[in-house]
């Protein structure tokens, strides 16, 4: 326990989240269907693209009107070669 935890006005502070076994437990727990993990596919995948849309627009250099959807920058269509990349043809033989 930490000393923060043993200030006593920290007793006062209702408990509001779901206390979780950590990263890991949670996840095997999802796996074996015993609940939902607390930063589901649904929201991860969405707060991962924030995140990555964010390096987007450093490298781009300008803030980026983003579309999910899409998956492409409507202001910025210069930012499109750092999403899709465009691979050689594969070798023939």
């Amino acid at each position: 326990m930490t000393d923060v935890l043993k200030h006593p006005g920290v007793k006062d502070i209702p408990q509001t989240l779901p206390r979780v076994k950590g990263h890991y437990g949670e996840f095997l727990d999802a796996c074996r269907g015993e609940g939902q993990t607390f930063s589901n596919f649904d929201l991860g995948g969405k707060l991962t693209e924030i995140g990555l849309s964010a390096i987007v627009a450093i490298r781009a250099g300008k803030s980026l009107d983003w579309n999910g959807e899409k998956m492409e920058a409507a202001n910025a269509p210069e930012a499109d070669r750092f999403v899709h990349t465009e691979y050689r043809k594969k070798w023939l033989i």
